[in-house]
C-alpha cells in the first residue's frame, strides 16, 4: 500500500529510460502521475498505472501525498520515487512518449 504524506498549498512540482530506473538512496526527486480527490482513488490509480507501465515503474516506491489547496479542495497526488533528477526527468519523458501524464517533483 502506498504511503500517504500531507502537504499544504504552495508545494512545488517541476516538469519532465526504457528500463525501470532503480530507486536511488541518494535520489530525492519523485515523479507524479496523477492527482485525485480521494485517497482510495489515488491508490487505485497507482495500481492501474503500475500495471500499465510496470516495465518503468516496478522498482519505485509509491507515495500518495495529501495536499490541501484551500478553496480548490483536497487532492491526493500519486507520486513515486526516490530518483535522481536525471532519472526522474528521463522516466517522465518515457512515460509521456507512451501518452501517460508525468511531472518531476523536486525535493
Amino acid at each position: 500500500m502506498p504511503a500517504t504524506t500531507t502537504m499544504t498549498a504552495g508545494a512545488e512540482a517541476a516538469t519532465p529510460g526504457a528500463a525501470a530506473p532503480e530507486a536511488t538512496e541518494g535520489g530525492r526527486y519523485r515523479i507524479q502521475v496523477s492527482a485525485l480527490r480521494s485517497e482510495q482513488s489515488a491508490e487505485a490509480e497507482w495500481k492501474r498505472v503500475k500495471a500499465a507501465y510496470g516495465d518503468l515503474l516496478s522498482n519505485l516506491t509509491p507515495n500518495i501525498v495529501r495536499v490541501d489547496l484551500g478553496a480548490k479542495g483536497t487532492f491526493y497526488r500519486v507520486q513515486a520515487g526516490a530518483l535522481t533528477e536525471t532519472a526522474a526527468r528521463d522516466l517522465c519523458a518515457e512515460l509521456k512518449k507512451r501518452k501517460a501524464d508525468c511531472i518531476v517533483v523536486k525535493p
